[in-house]
């Protein structure tokens, strides 16, 4: 080896370590957006000793930015197998927020919601489908989560979706 490519050997590997280096805290001080959960609004009702029947008048969607740098101009949009797409829209202090953008800071969670009928700030509770509806029409369901540094989905399955139905209707079974 000669004594003068050491020299460029060396130049060559520091410049490689100084752009991974660049890159590294790029990629590491960006936003990272996290869909935490889902749950669809099940609302029950009965009248006498006839059976509970169950409507899904919401879905509320949980997320986080796990990033160390704030998402701008988040949004979230859910669309369904043979429905109509929604748009998510933030809560604050259990108040729907009718503005479908907003900003997640770093380590920041937030709840979204989606319904078929809103009144003033709040669900209307009375505009839903059926559980049989819902199943049948809605699977699967994509949730998409935009900001200005990119998107995340996650989609959920109809067997994900009766197995949540069915956990919570035992639940509220047993709490009656």
């Amino acid at each position: 080896m000669d004594v003068n490519t050491i020299p460029v050997i060396l130049s060559v590997l520091s410049f490689c370590i100084s752009v991974y280096n660049l890159l590294y805290r790029i990629l590491k001080d960006r936003p990272k957006i996290s869909i935490l959960s889902i749950a669809p609004g099940l609302q029950g009702s009965r009248s006498g000793s006839e059976p509970w029947k169950f409507s899904v008048s919401s879905i509320s969607v949980r997320i986080k930015n796990k990033g160390k740098r704030s998402a701008m101009r988040v949004r979230g949009v859910i669309s369904f197998g043979k429905l109509d797409a929604l748009i998510l829209y933030p809560t604050e202090e259990g108040h729907v927020v009718f503005q479908p953008t907003f900003d997640l800071a770093p380590e920041e969670e937030k709840n979204l919601v989606v319904a078929w009928k809103y009144s003033g700030q709040a669900i209307d509770g009375t505009q839903g489908l059926s559980v049989g509806e819902f199943l049948e029409n809605a699977p699967p369901i994509k949730v998409t989560i935009e900001c200005t540094e990119g998107k995340v989905t996650k989609t959920y399955t109809r067997q994900f979706l009766e197995d949540w139905i069915r956990k919570h209707q035992e639940d509220h079974y047993l709490l009656r």
